[in-house]
């Protein structure tokens, strides 16, 4: 009986160093995983349009002109700003008719903009640009991304733009729990009631 209580004991100790082996991996990939989405944006869902973007500053129908500068993400050249021509102003006191929007990076809580086609017609809730810092406003180096405190974003925590079909003058989305299309004029009557 105590012969086989050495075998045992082995056998026992191979199971548990290839146990440890095996969690070991598990783990790295675990951590690898937590480290590359630590960045990413996390944020709750604000809600359907006509919930989420009474709160945005600028709310208006507008024309994507053009996008304006690009960054390399998850191996993509992607826009990450754009020019938009503001079409028609349902809220806010912006005056200009052309803005520029900043989007995602790949780790800010707002959308890739290469999903807004130039030349297209979108109803957008808009925010001050957040991403002001000191070295923006400073000197930029060259080829560095600059931003500016007259600039705007677009939140991704909530449904903050439309598609507009121009042809029957709707917008279309998640509106509504129940809601999905509304005539231009319709949305920019509530907007006006806000």
């Amino acid at each position: 009986m105590f012969s086989k209580t050495p075998r045992v004991f082995f056998t026992l100790l191979i199971q548990d160093i290839h146990l440890m082996k095996h969690l070991a991996i598990v783990l790295t990939i675990a951590a690898l995983t937590f480290s590359q989405n630590a960045s990413a944006c996390d944020c709750t869902s604000n809600g359907p349009f006509l919930t989420a973007a009474p709160a945005a500053q600028l709310v208006g129908l507008v024309k994507i002109k053009k996008y304006l500068t690009f960054s390399q993400i998850n191996g993509h050249q992607m826009p990450v700003s754009m020019e938009v021509e503001i079409v028609d102003k349902y809220q806010g006191p912006e005056e200009r008719k052309t803005i520029t929007v900043w989007g995602d990076d790949g780790a800010l809580c707002r959308p890739y903009l290469n999903q807004f086609k130039v030349g297209s017609y979108y109803v957008i809730a808009f925010f001050p640009n957040s991403m002001i810092t000191i070295d923006t406003i400073q000197k930029p180096m060259k080829g560095m991304l600059t931003t500016s405190t007259s600039d705007y974003e677009i939140s991704s925590c909530g449904t903050y733009w439309l598609s507009v079909d121009r042809s029957r003058k709707h917008a279309i989305g998640f509106l509504a729990s129940t809601q999905h299309s509304v005539a231009l004029k319709q949305l920019k009557k509530y907007f006006k009631k806000i």
